[in-house]
């Protein structure tokens, strides 16, 4: 990953039919790419990473048994999903190395709220890189004294927004992935209650929910040790009544990854104002005005 290239010490045969070894390097961007079922994960090799978790929502389940349904009805057509993979193979194989540079990159901004911030600022401005190098037949290449490069578009870096938005979100909170899934399901249910009946017990949720009793119980008590919920009563004979005493907490955590979205508006409008002559009659908009403030 370092090296940004992968090589390979293989046999092969020469025109003589005679075993010689061959060194073949491919040039990068490089990614490593792992699962695991663990619902946590090293935290240095988390940090590391974009983490993407699986879609456990009722309603992505029924997708995937809709899928399978039409699968073994031969609804599927196969050789599209087939075709499509080939042209992503052959779309690759048409790539060159070439330098990238982003002339707004000391513009853009991590949200505070997110862990680790300057491993994760790396990987950010690296996924716009990556992004742009997949577009270089659609980029002017620039030829300069050290080299010919192509520039990093404002569209580059929207595609960047729109992909790493959740895993950022997920590397700000708090809660691991499922954690988070039941606590929002847990939320969303019992703000359908009156206000006055909005307590609950770990039983009611695990028939609501459907959950192994160990299960529910743990992520209850992990909820409690992080302050979402807190007990307000019961005992261990009847139970334990619960209550939630967070309930804005992903919003707010949401709202502060929407500084990518600001930031590339700020630069939008940056661009306009270079197109756009100036109200004043003064000609194009000052360096000063196009400052990032």
């Amino acid at each position: 990953m370092s090296k940004q290239s992968i090589t390979k010490l293989t046999t092969d045969k020469d025109a003589k039919g005679n075993n010689v070894q061959k060194v073949l390097t491919v040039e990068g961007p490089i990614c490593v790419s792992g699962a695991t079922t663990k619902e946590e994960i090293y935290e240095d090799n988390a940090n590391r990473s974009y983490l993407l978790h699986i879609n456990e929502g009722a309603g992505h389940m029924e997708e995937v048994m809709d899928y399978q349904r039409k699968l073994q009805a031969g609804l599927v057509d196969e050789n599209s999903q087939n075709i499509a993979k080939q042209l992503l193979k052959n779309t690759q194989r048409l790539l060159k190395p070439i330098k990238v540079i982003n002339p707004y990159a000391t513009q853009l901004k991590i949200p505070d709220s997110v862990f680790k911030k300057l491993r994760t600022n790396m990987h950010y401005l690296r996924l716009i890189e990556i992004i742009t190098f997949y577009h270089q037949a659609q980029r002017s290449k620039v030829d300069s004294p050290s080299g010919s490069y192509i520039e990093t578009t404002l569209e580059d870096i929207s595609w960047a927004n729109r992909l790493v938005k959740e895993s950022l979100l997920r590397k700000s909170d708090e809660l691991n992935g499922q954690l988070r899934s039941f606590f929002e399901a847990l939320k969303a249910l019992i703000s359908r209650r009156p206000k006055d009946r909005q307590a609950f017990y770990s039983r009611e949720i695990r028939e609501q929910f459907r959950m192994n009793p160990m299960k529910a119980n743990r992520y209850l008590r992990e909820l409690e040790m992080w302050g979402y919920i807190r007990q307000t009563g019961g005992n261990r004979k009847t139970g334990f009544e619960y209550e939630i005493a967070a309930w804005d907490e992903y919003q707010y955590l949401q709202s502060g990854i929407d500084i990518l979205d600001s930031t590339l508006q700020k630069l939008r409008d940056i661009e306009a104002r270079k197109t756009c002559p100036d109200p004043s009659g003064n000609g194009t908009a000052t360096t000063k005005e196009r400052s990032i403030t």
